[in-house]
């Protein structure tokens, strides 16, 4: 894979930065499966962004503590990330 410029990896990097503030909205409307497709795209855009990889995990163990006292989710499901 060719090496990104840096013109390239800073669009990707603010259009991640994007998708991570919808999700964080989501995320504080408790809509937690929103979110994690947000923090997908984001990590999509821009695969090694520490933030998004860390926002994932922030939802997916919040997803955890919702499903442990029977709360029904927001939105449909996510499918899981194929890696």
């Amino acid at each position: 894979m060719p090496e990104l410029d840096d013109a390239t990896r800073q669009e990707r990097r603010k259009k991640a930065g994007e998708h991570l503030k919808m999700a964080d909205k989501l995320f504080k409307a408790a809509d937690y499966e929103g979110a994690v497709r947000l923090v997908r795209l984001a990590m999509e855009t821009d695969p090694h962004n520490p933030y998004a990889i860390a926002y994932e995990e922030r939802v997916r163990y919040a997803i955890e503590k919702r499903d442990a006292v029977g709360i029904p989710p927001l939105s449909p499901p996510t499918p899981p990330i194929q890696q």
